[in-house]
């Protein structure tokens, strides 16, 4: 039961997917592993080596996920020369005021940011920052009902593509913003995400429903970003962690800035006491060079500093 219950995210048909929200959590999974270790040592105490396999690979498979979904570059810095890099910044907000990212903003300077839960009521006020700080910025709302929207700031020139649509919860529309700029005289699509979180439904959170809407979600996604030859950065809130089968699309495609540059877990939420990392920038034709998790703010997620150089 304890090796049926651990390989179960990678095991899960269409069918099944929404028990990936309980069965690819984090905390379940180091339950399973502690109860692993348990059985699997008792069995051997025991002499009784053959009942020690199952829950034996069991652990090694909670282990192994754990440490291919790290990061494990320790050495990993920004360079201070920022000739031939780009600075991408990622962040689910929580709907917070552009006055709380101002110092985050300046200091970092990054040359791209994705920004995720952008209260409408404070799109001006985006607006001005961005011009202040000297980045151009496109606005897409997430839902028609939702009140916010996802943003990009970028430093260089925004060509406005057609938003990606998708299926969400109540048989709304859910957009994702995309747009091009150029890097190095190359054109780079950029993305800015919000997959499908837990719907709240009257102050409730609904476990089931959000799982099969994210692969959906990704799954066009993806499609839309294989049909392209150009580079490409995708940053923000998954609501899914490494291995959920809901993302899977979008991390087969695409290379993971914190597995190939960052140190540690990553974890991004719950920014005061973070168990998940369900916030991440994903690209193609690029090299990440370093990448740092930030706590800024008051949202309920941190954020994510990535420091890419073109692969060519």
């Amino acid at each position: 039961m304890l090796f049926i219950l651990t390989a179960l995210p990678y095991l899960l048909g269409n069918a099944l997917i929404e028990l990936e929200v309980l069965a690819a959590q984090p905390f379940l999974r180091l339950i399973l592993l502690v109860l692993a270790v348990a059985v699997a040592a008792l069995a051997i105490l025991r002499k009784e080596i053959p009942i020690a396999i199952l829950p034996g690979l069991a652990a090694l498979l909670i282990i192994g996920e754990t440490f291919s979904t790290m990061g494990t570059s320790p050495a990993a810095q920004a360079p201070p020369d920022r000739a031939g890099y780009l600075h991408v910044y990622t962040q689910n907000i929580g709907m917070e005021s552009p006055e709380e990212f101002i110092g985050l903003l300046a200091s970092g300077d990054f040359d791209v940011v994705l920004m995720q839960e952008a209260y409408l009521g404070h799109r001006k006020g985006w607006e001005v920052l961005a011009k202040q700080l000297g980045y151009h910025i496109y606005f897409q709302v997430l839902r028609r009902d939702a009140g916010m929207a996802c943003l990009v700031m970028s430093k260089t020139p925004i060509q406005i593509l057609p938003a990606v649509r998708a299926l969400s919860w109540a048989r709304q529309i859910r957009y994702f913003p995309r747009v091009r700029i150029n890097y190095e005289k190359v054109p780079v699509d950029l993305y800015t995400v919000h997959l499908e979180s837990l719907p709240l439904v009257q102050g409730g959170r609904v476990l089931f429903g959000s799982s099969k809407l994210r692969l959906q979600q990704s799954e066009i996604l993806a499609k839309e970003i294989a049909a392209t030859n150009h580079p490409v950065i995708l940053g923000g809130d998954l609501n899914s962690t490494p291995i959920y089968r809901s993302n899977r699309p979008l991390r087969n495609l695409l290379n993971d800035a914190w597995t190939e540059a960052g140190f540690g877990f990553g974890y991004t939420y719950h920014a005061s006491l973070p168990f998940a990392r369900i916030d991440a920038v994903l690209h193609k034709g690029f090299r990440t060079v370093s990448a740092e998790v930030i706590k800024v703010s008051n949202s309920d997620h941190r954020g994510l500093h990535v420091v890419l150089e073109s692969a060519r």
